[in-house]
């Protein structure tokens, strides 16, 4: 059996050539791995997908916005956590 993300690859370079916006869609692949597939961005960047220059700078910008995300709330915002990450559950 392949693997998911391989496949994801494929479909990705099929599909970019037909897209205006690679850049956001390559935010959108990412966000869909992580957010809704569970995938996590080391996973992503260490498989072929992570090879693509649109899905590298997609993996930054979620890095980067993921570490300015701890506001202080819990996972659903509505009661005060501490400020840490873990425990947001």
């Amino acid at each position: 059996m392949s693997d998911p993300l391989n496949s994801a690859a494929e479909v990705w370079a099929a599909m970019k050539e037909h897209v205006t916006d690679t850049a956001q869609a390559g935010n959108d692949v990412v966000n869909a791995l992580i957010d809704n597939l569970g995938y996590d961005a080391d996973t992503i960047k260490a498989s072929e997908l992570g090879d693509d220059r649109d899905i590298k700078k997609a993996l930054s910008a979620y890095l980067l916005n993921e570490e300015d995300e701890d506001d202080g709330l819990d996972t659903w915002g509505d009661e005060i956590d501490g400020g840490d990450e873990e425990g947001d559950d």
